[in-house]
């Protein structure tokens, strides 16, 4: 007997135990399988893992033979015990019985790849088809689906002839070239003049088109433009629907994973957050210094003159407000409406340029360059006021439109300094004379010594390093970030001392990212194919080298800070880099290994509005309703908000004329969708067809301006609504008469943080009100009756005594130690009587009853429900005491309680705040409450609210 035959013999000795045996004691014989002979799925399922995972095998003594070692058999029967591990081990993976499209990782699953497997990854495709194949599944193939309507069975017949044309000329010219080679014509000889390609010539004051489109994907891009990560991040995220892009972008929305908790800890305990932002606006301004300087009001800049120079220098970015209407003619921070928050980065260069002016042709002046970003919803209106100003003004200042030629990436979270700075390398001087200008040695050294647990918060505000990189690519994948030991052993200490003697401010050079032919030389990678046959040659475990092949890739690094809401706050960088590079750094960034374990999260809009809104920071578009920017978005989610009210059946979805909000007041304050500021401004209700306020942002004319706004837009009365900043309702407030006369022509409305003060969670259209104003109505006469108990409301009336209600839910400082901060003298419950002693006598309990029966007030008549209260909670308002609307409100994770950001009628926030109108005048705490109430909801809860000052 061999030793395969022994070994199937041992193991049909000892048959495998049952889990469940029917003929155990309690056990229910007709369940045990579907038929007589065969079991159940998992009963077989579980033979089947049993039988993968057992190694057959034979005990050493049947070598034996008449006690002597039979060298050969024992040999023989070793060999099969190692052959047969090494099938068990691949049954046992493959057993499994996990398909192709549940291998793949869970942020990267598709519904569709069960049945289709070119939703997978093509080294699961094939393996995906053969399961499909096997389980006689029903797959999708666009090939080979029948078209359904006559225009699709038209473009397939014509796709078809189309083809079978293409095919014949190919295979004409391809007879046409074997005909000349065998025939030894000169033209077929690889032999021709190479020449450089031309160059792209730069446009001046006018848009650009987008990027060419692949042909594979130019049908998808008609309406839309594609982020350089845009395949990336369809496998992986929601995107904005194909035929409805967000501000002429294919945008990715959020994860496909729950990601909300996940985001938090990332952007602010452990990890790190990465966003394509390459849909943010980049113009590059050419021309006169001074000009530039009046252009964008960095005159007028808060910061103080050194952080002007700074500025001017291009050490520093400056972020700040742009308005249209100021006096001096300016984009950024002055008088006028606000329209847009623009990012200036002033190019350091101190070379001379020739600018030709009318009337000074040939001459040679000095000039700069800067860059202004801004987000895209507002890019058409910052382009069309920039000409507007520059051909008003006579300045020697042009435009380029550089949308398509710079991307950008947003870093945040304790790990970001980290993330950069293991996939950043400074590229290194090259050989030869033209590639041996080193543009900013000193920014790359000052970067290269930062510490890898940096926080950009802790550095200058808004500093800026530019340099160039080596190609990434070279380096993949890439490895964890240490830092090197300290010559001084502290590097604390050494990091303080950079940041006491920033070394960037020293020695300014110009930013490469500003030289088109720099970008230009940038875009020209090599293939992925070319580097892994460089990584193919190369010895194992060594890095590859750049070559002259490989140009360097100039980069822009901006530092910027979160808001002080909570303790811990960290920083963010903002990459800048050519729009074709940003990929190759995308794909090194997001599979860099932290120190602190896994990689970085990538986010879409939803996180990038979150991170932003747990800094208590606004969020443009979204949060800023006084431009125009702003009001597009809002009657965009007055429109997804009602497609969503009507997707719900009419059991599950709230019925706004029936809410009940107490004292006989029944409907819900203005539309359920939106944040009313019609009814808030007291405007006349507007029709759904004129609702709609800009228009697609981005279109031409044949002079490069935007289209005409339309009808609707410029009659529509919102369009006049515009913001009141912080200092201007500060001044306001501390005069003794204030002017409100000013603020009763224009709707004017002031950003504001608000933190409840208790329970409650807002959301996006909440109502804010103000506490309800004290009756101030003297009494005429001296001798006027008072009666004894408070007189019953009038039926629909709030009761007099609301707003005190309110104020005994405000939080009370603690006057002694030990005691609670927050103390209700307002309860929700009415105060619930003492117990009868248990020793007392009759005529004690006599006394105290008849005492609690004289004491305890009771109404007459008793009231209805919901007519004094809500549930034994204050009533809210009245719609005169309306003040504004919540834009962002959720449970913000860094504070531990809900959390909004809200806009408010400044007129009315001023007369909150009149002292003839707080219970204590000097009380600045009184002043700033106000009460939050959820669309839909009956409850209001108590807040505080604080100004924001925007940039």
């Amino acid at each position: 007997m061999g030793p395969k035959e022994r070994a199937i013999s041992s193991r049909e000795q000892q048959p495998p135990p049952k889990r469940k045996d029917s003929s155990q004691p309690g056990r229910n014989p007709g369940k045990q399988g579907n038929g007589d002979n065969s079991q159940g799925g998992r009963a077989a399922k579980r033979v089947k893992v049993f039988d993968a995972r057992r190694i057959q095998s034979q005990p050493a003594a049947a070598a034996q033979n008449n006690g002597e070692l039979d060298l050969q058999a024992f040999l023989s029967s070793r060999e099969f015990e190692i052959k047969a591990l090494e099938a068990n081990m691949c049954n046992s993976k493959a057993v499994s019985a996990r398909r192709a499209f549940q291998v793949v990782p869970r942020d990267m699953r598709r519904r569709t790849a069960s049945h289709n497997a070119k939703r997978l990854p093509k080294r699961l495709r094939r393996r995906a088809r053969h399961e499909m194949q096997v389980d006689n599944t029903p797959t999708v193939d666009s090939r080979r689906r029948k078209p359904r309507t006559t225009k699709a069975r038209i473009r397939a017949e014509t796709a078809k002839r189309l083809g079978i044309l293409a095919k014949r000329k190919r295979n004409r010219q391809l007879k046409d070239a074997a005909d000349k080679a065998a025939a030894g014509d000169a033209m077929v000889v690889d032999s021709y003049v190479q020449s450089r390609p031309a160059r792209p010539k730069v446009k001046k004051n006018t848009l650009l088109d987008p990027p060419e489109k692949r042909s594979k994907f130019a049908k998808r891009q008609r309406e839309k433009v594609w982020l350089p990560t845009h395949i990336w991040h369809t496998k992986r995220a929601r995107m904005t629907e194909p035929t409805d892009p967000l501000w002429k972008f294919s945008i990715p929305l959020t994860p496909t994973e729950k990601v909300y908790r996940p985001t938090h800890r990332a952007s602010t305990i452990k990890g790190a957050m990465c966003w394509d932002t390459s849909y943010t606006s980049t113009i590059r301004l050419h021309g006169n210094p001074d000009h530039l300087d009046l252009l964008i009001g960095l005159d007028m800049c808060r910061d103080g003159k050194a952080m002007q120079k700074k500025v001017r220098d291009g050490a520093r970015a400056m972020t700040q407000l742009w308005r249209v209407g100021n006096k001096k003619g300016s984009i950024l921070p002055g008088e006028g409406s606000l329209q847009a928050v623009a990012t200036v980065i002033y190019n350091p260069e101190t070379e001379t340029a020739a600018v030709s002016g009318p009337g000074e042709s040939g001459s040679v002046k000095s000039s700069r360059m800067l860059l202004i970003r801004v987000h895209p919803a507002s890019f058409q209106q910052v382009w069309d006021e920039l000409l507007r100003q520059i051909k008003l003004h006579s300045l020697h200042v042009t435009l380029q439109d550089l949308r398509w030629e710079i991307g950008s990436i947003e870093i945040a979270g304790p790990g970001c300094t980290e993330s950069l700075k293991g996939i950043l390398r400074p590229s290194k001087k090259k050989g030869k004379p033209r590639e041996s200008i080193d543009f900013t040695d000193l920014n790359a050294k000052t970067f290269s010594e930062l510490p890898a647990g940096t926080n950009p918060a802790s550095l200058p505000k808004n500093v800026i390093l530019s340099f160039n990189i080596e190609d990434p690519r070279l380096h993949y994948p890439p490895k964890t970030y240490h830092d090197p030991p300290s010559e001084t052993g502290d590097i604390a200490l050494e990091f303080a001392n950079t940041l006491a003697h920033w070394p960037a401010d020293g020695d300014l050079k110009p930013s490469p990212l500003f030289d088109d032919e720099a970008r230009r030389r940038a875009a020209e990678l090599p293939s992925l194919s070319s580097l892994n046959r460089r990584k193919a040659a190369r010895v194992p475990g060594k890095e590859l080298e750049p070559i002259p092949a490989d140009p360097p890739i100039p980069i822009i690094l901006v530092a910027s800070r979160g808001d002080i809401t909570g303790s811990g706050t960290h920083g963010s960088w903002t990459l800048m880099a050519p729009w074709k590079c940003i990929l190759p750094i995308w794909h090194s960034l997001v599979h860099y290994p932290l120190s602190t374990g896994g990689n970085p999260r990538f986010g879409g809009l939803n996180e990038l509005r979150q991170v932003t809104y747990e800094q208590g920071l606004p969020w443009f578009p979204g949060d800023y309703p006084g431009t125009l920017a702003g009001l597009e978005w809002e009657f965009r989610e007055r429109e997804r908000r009602e497609r969503e009210w009507k997707r719900r059946p009419k059991s599950k979805r709230p019925v706004w004329e029936s809410l009940d909000l107490g004292a006989g007041r029944k409907g819900e304050i203005g539309s359920g969708f939106a944040c009313d500021w019609e009814l808030l401004f007291g405007m006349p209700p507007v029709e759904r067809v004129e609702a709609k306020l800009l228009p697609e942002n981005n279109k031409k004319t044949a002079e490069g301006q935007s289209e005409s706004k339309g009808v609707a837009f410029d009659s529509h009365p919102l369009r006049d609504m515009c913001h009141f900043p912080k200092w201007s309702f500060d001044t306001s407030l501390s005069k003794q008469d204030r002017d409100l006369a000013s603020l009763c022509g224009v709707p004017t409305v002031s950003t504001v943080r608000i933190t409840m003060l208790g329970r409650g969670v807002p959301s996006p259209c909440a109502r804010i009100y103000r506490l309800p104003t004290r009756d101030r109505t003297a009494v005429q006469s001296t001798q006027a009756e008072v009666p004894a108990t408070i007189p019953p409301s009038k039926p629909g009336a709030l009761p007099s005594n609301l707003r005190d209600q309110w104020l005994s839910l405000a939080p009370q400082p603690s006057q002694q130690r030990g005691t609670p901060r927050h103390k209700k003298a307002w309860s929700r419950r009415p105060p619930q009587p003492k117990a009868m002693p248990k020793d007392a006598d009759l005529q004690t309990r006599k006394r105290l009853m008849a005492q609690s029966l004289l004491t305890t007030e009771l109404p007459y008549p008793r009231p209805k429900g919901n007519e004094t209260d809500m549930g034994g909670y204050p009533l809210v308002p009245g719609e005169e005491d309306l003040m504004g609307f919540v834009t962002t409100g959720e449970v913000n994770l860094s504070l531990g309680r809900g959390f909004a950001m809200g806009h408010i009628a400044a007129k009315k926030a001023l007369e909150a705040a009149d002292p003839r109108n707080l219970t204590r005048p000097k009380s600045k705490i009184e002043a700033r409450l106000c009460i939050v109430r959820n669309v839909g909801e009956s409850v209001g809860w108590l807040a505080q609210w604080e100004l924001l000052e925007l940039c």
